[in-house]
């Protein structure tokens, strides 16, 4: 009987053990994350400089009578250089005769819409009697198309190759410094320059929201004509810009919209007074309290215009300067947020009661919301960008006052939303392998795999297509990029509510456990203790 109970025991313990034993490593494995393997030897790559080395080519097309100079390229190679990209140059010449000297065909030439791709730009070198001697007088026009007048005496290769190798360098100088700075700042993404802290930050799609705030509609009622207007001054613009981002446009009307501070007030003699903010208010300016500018809900970013229409104890209110002089445009910028124009109403709409803003009084409001947004988007005037000219060259710009936005404008921006777009694509695949290699229990569905897969391809697509100099398709490239690795990294899944880490087993299981182990190892220590002993006595009396 005593052996039988002991046989009893012993089967317990071991049955109790058995399902620790299994169900431990069961437990285990069903309590564990999933998480697909990752490229992390391939984002890691493109941290490299011989790997992240984008190419960016120009090709410049010279037209003119005189014969071809081979030793211009050469001269110009050695401006096109960055630490962190390079910009192989192609200078190509081809024969050329104006075939009429008046203006009129001179402005036809500058405002042709020529067939040249991103990339490829034409200089057409022209002689002019009126010109003077070893000067040179260089249109740019909204194309992709320049022209340059000469003296006749100075068409010669000799004059052509010092004009040109100013001219080119002076141009591209500026954004070609800017394209490098963004090629090296992968690990600093964002933080290019200081024109990025205003530009808001790239997106496949924005909202544009048009705003007409009334202060006090009791002694004024408001309307406007901005359908009209966005249709004339405002689309032809984001339509130039489709191929980067799409745009959705609304507008509403706002009552009631009292300032979050009092303006000042200035008095002058003999002249009428007037009420104005300075400077250091206009931070301050938007009543976020009271003023409910989320006309729709966006997933998107949105930019924000304001028309404010002061009430009449405020009227007229005007946006001093730096200096304390009125500003003309009465408006504002604000940094990655939108514009404010002020609207004053006239004395006859006072009066009225009633005041309706038509389509022609809102263009010269319109042209500043055109100018806010080309600043907003991060398009570079083109003047603005041309530096180092020596005095014996005249440059000028033809405007593009039909689009708001020249064809090398838009090929600039095309150039930097692309670099743009695939470094943050690839800082944002490398915060994603630092985070997943630093939290080991991080969930890492399949569909994460296959975006950062997607976006690595995209990246190699980017630089393929630069290389080549199909600016479109890296454009193309880079937003798939951008876009891939942002949902891989946002992705709702990889959220810190959803880890489940080893130290919230043991907080949970041990409570549980470790009341349980506490007699199974007591009784298994026993037990082998008395199987150690019968094993010692049985020895003993076979002795």
């Amino acid at each position: 009987m005593t052996h039988l109970v002991k046989d009893t025991t012993l089967q317990v313990v071991l049955a109790f053990w058995a399902v620790v034993l299994v169900g431990v490593p069961f437990w285990w494995k069903t309590t564990e994350v999933y998480r697909a393997s990752l490229p992390f030897a391939d984002i890691d790559a493109w941290q490299t400089r011989d790997v992240a080395t984008f190419q960016l080519p120009t090709t410049i097309h010279i037209h003119s009578s005189m014969p071809r100079s081979d030793a211009l390229q050469g001269k110009l190679q050695q401006a096109f250089h960055g630490a962190c990209a390079t910009f192989p140059l192609s200078i190509q010449w081809h024969a050329w005769q104006p075939t009429s000297p008046s203006q009129l065909a001179k402005d036809e030439l500058l405002k042709h819409a020529s067939d040249a791709d991103v990339g490829q730009y034409n200089f057409y070198i022209d002689t002019s009697p009126t010109q003077q001697r070893h000067t040179a007088n260089v249109q740019m026009g909204n194309g992709r198309n320049s022209l340059i007048d000469i003296h006749p005496d100075d068409h010669e290769p000799a004059f052509i190759d010092e004009i040109m190798s100013a001219l080119i360098p002076a141009i591209f100088r500026s954004e070609l410094r800017a394209l490098s700075n963004i090629a090296c700042s992968s690990d600093q993404a964002d933080k290019y320059d200081t024109n990025s802290m205003r530009t808001f930050k790239y997106s496949s799609q924005y909202q544009i929201t048009f705003s007409l705030m009334n202060n006090n509609p009791q002694s004024l009622s408001t309307e406007w004509d901005i359908r009209h207007a966005i249709n004339q001054y405002m689309s032809p613009l984001l339509h130039e810009l489709k191929d980067l981002s799409n745009f959705t446009v609304d507008s509403q009307i706002q009552n009631y919209a009292p300032l979050s501070q009092k303006p000042h007030y200035k008095e002058r003699v003999n002249r009428p007074n007037y009420h104005y903010f300075d400077p250091e208010q206009l931070p301050h300016f938007i009543n976020s309290a009271d003023w409910n500018l989320a006309s729709s809900i966006s997933l998107h970013p949105v930019i924000n215009f304001i028309l404010y229409i002061p009430s009449a104890e405020e009227t007229p209110l005007r946006i001093h300067d730096a200096q304390g002089n009125p500003l003309l445009s009465n408006s504002f910028l604000i940094p990655r947020w939108g514009g404010v124009s002020i609207k004053n109403p006239p004395k006859s709409a006072l009066a009225a009661g009633h005041f309706a803003i038509a389509k022609t009084d809102l263009q010269p409001i319109m042209k500043i919301f055109v100018s806010q947004v080309r600043s907003l988007m991060g398009i570079q005037d083109a003047g603005a960008t041309t530096t180092g000219l020596p005095s014996n060259i005249n440059m000028t710009f033809l405007l593009a006052p039909q689009t708001g936005i020249t064809t090398f404008e838009r090929d600039n921006l095309i150039r930097r939303r692309t670099m743009e777009n695939v470094i943050n694509a690839i800082a944002t695949l490398r915060s994603l392998s630092q985070l997943v290699r630093d939290i080991p229990n991080m969930v890492v569905l399949d569909q994460i795999q296959d975006q950062v897969h997607q976006s690595l391809t995209c990246i190699q697509a980017v630089r393929d297509a630069l290389a080549d100099g199909h600016y479109d398709a890296a454009l193309a490239s880079s937003i798939q990029a951008i876009e891939m690795s942002e949902k891989a990294f946002f992705d709702p899944t990889m959220v810190s509510m959803l880890y489940f880490p080893d130290e919230h087993k043991y907080a949970i299981y041990m409570p549980l456990f470790v009341p349980i182990s506490v007699p199974l190892v007591m009784v298994l220590i026993k037990t082998l203790k008395k199987y150690k002993a019968e094993r010692a006595a049985a020895k003993t009396k076979t002795e």
